[in-house]
């Protein structure tokens, strides 16, 4: 409204309510003593205060029936799983109380084989029975993951994720974690089967904090808590993911009776017999959960990708429609980047010219490496629908987009390292110790150099730099 309309009351023409034009606030000064940088904070915390309100997400009859047949399905895959437990502790129990009289039919050398098996298969059982189990009390994920902030570390990246997470209408996240991957997920650390939950955490990868604009960070911290602005929603999410992850652990996971039976297999003969039946046991077992685990990943792969699209909202209603694509190449290209950064700093265990901070090497190679943006728009146009996916293709997510027809409300063209401190010494230190990791004592001062030398040493052919991409990501 015009400032000469203030005071002045009207009625609305559609909805007949009364309203009043308030007079416009008058300019606060700054407090004194405010840094640079606490004052560009709470101009940032006043534009996304005043222009950013999202609407409520509209849920349909289908989705509510999908959701329930899907969260029945996997609430029954628990459930098996524990029958499956409690079948295994059953014929171990049965074995160790029944099977024994056989040594007392057997005569000579067969007692002394009958014997091992019996041992061996109580022995046995009781670490399969206990390797299963183990599981069901396992963390969605690990509790050092990254390197986890608190709010006086970086004060201004905290305000400004809470107040994202009030206007979503999600809880605040109480834990703020950092790592080198290009992703960032929210979730709650949980054990059983999710059921249990403790610390709302956000995970943010350090390629996007120094490869995004504050904007499209903005958007991508809007969509990871897009997924909790529902409260049933958020549950059946965090339950899912729980279940096949839960699967995949029991499946893929070593146990001690691999390394039982790996220990048993070069012994006597009878040592080796008793192996082959665990080997075969385990087997059996794996591959029922394998069959539960791919039950699991079907019913619930389509509702994944649902919630994909509608947390994808929430970042749309903040960057807009048409940023959502240019964000989308972006990403893909820090992907890319993010690998080929990595082949080369860790490619091989023979020191050479290393980057000092490698966000900010992989932001420089995304930046001006032809072959990134060449191969990002490679994986758009070739990427495949997967019907087991949990992510709908980049394609459909822009298509999507675009049919929401969402202005921007939120344009904020610094970079996203603009909220913290000093991101500079925090991906220094993380890249510092990858280095000791990787290269040890062969590491020397000599080799690290300044991340933009390292670009030009990389993109000049003539200084034996430059490096083909990774076979896996031609």
């Amino acid at each position: 409204m015009p400032p000469h309309a203030s005071g002045r009351q009207g009625t609305c023409k559609r909805c007949k309510t009364r309203f009043a034009i308030e007079a416009p606030a008058a300019e606060v000064p700054a407090p004194a003593g405010l840094s640079p940088r606490a004052l560009r904070t709470r101009d940032l915390l006043r534009l996304l205060n005043d222009s950013l309100v999202f609407p409520k997400q509209r849920v349909t009859l289908g989705h509510r029936l999908a959701a329930l047949a899907v969260g029945g399905v996997m609430l029954l895959l628990p459930i098996f799983y524990v029958a499956f437990v409690a079948a295994v502790a059953g014929l171990t129990w049965w074995h160790a109380r029944y099977d024994w009289f056989w040594m007392k039919a057997m005569s000579g050398y067969a007692t002394v084989m009958v014997a091992a098996l019996y041992v061996g298969l109580s022995i046995g059982g009781a670490l399969w029975t206990l390797s299963l189990i183990r599981p069901l009390f396992s963390g969605l994920r690990a509790p050092d993951e990254g390197t986890g902030l608190s709010r006086l570390d970086e004060p201004a990246l905290f305000a400004f994720v809470d107040r994202l997470a009030d206007k979503v209408g999600c809880p605040r996240p109480d834990i703020i974690r950092l790592n080198l991957d290009v992703n960032a997920s929210a979730y709650y650390e949980t054990s059983f089967f999710g059921l249990r939950r403790r610390a709302f955490t956000l995970t943010l990868g350090l390629p996007l904090v120094g490869g995004l604009t504050l904007t499209q960070l903005a958007g991508v911290i809007a969509h990871e808590l897009g997924h909790f602005a529902q409260r049933g929603s958020g549950f059946l999410d965090r339950f899912i993911k729980r279940v096949n992850l839960w699967f995949a652990l029991a499946v893929g996971r070593p146990t001690l009776l691999d390394e039982l039976i790996e220990s048993l297999s070069g012994g006597h003969w009878l040592m080796a017999l008793v192996a082959i039946v665990l080997w075969l046991l385990v087997r059996l077992g794996r591959y029922t959960l394998w069959c539960l685990m791919q039950v699991g990943l079907i019913a619930s792969a389509s509702l994944m990708r649902r919630m994909e699209f509608d947390a994808d909202c929430y970042e749309v209603g903040v960057i807009g429609s048409a940023e959502f694509e240019a964000f989308c190449r972006r990403l893909l290209e820090l992907t890319v980047a993010h690998e080929m950064a990595f082949q080369y700093a860790f490619g091989s265990t023979d020191c050479r010219i290393l980057p000092s901070d490698l966000v900010a090497f992989i932001a420089e190679l995304a930046d001006r490496e032809p072959k990134v943006k060449k191969r990002a728009r490679k994986l758009i146009a070739n990427e495949e629908r997967n019907w087991l996916a949990s992510h709908p293709t980049v394609r459909d997510r822009i298509v999507h987009a675009h049919r929401l027809n969402l202005p921007a409300v939120f344009q904020a063209s610094a970079p996203g390292s603009e909220l913290f401190e000093s991101l500079e010494l925090r991906s220094r230190a993380v890249t510092e110790l990858l280095y000791q990791h990787w290269y040890g004592r062969r590491l020397t001062p000599d080799a690290i150099r300044p991340a933009h030398e390292v670009v030009e040493h990389y993109l000049d052919p003539g200084a034996g730099g430059g490096l083909s991409l990774p076979v896996g990501a031609r």
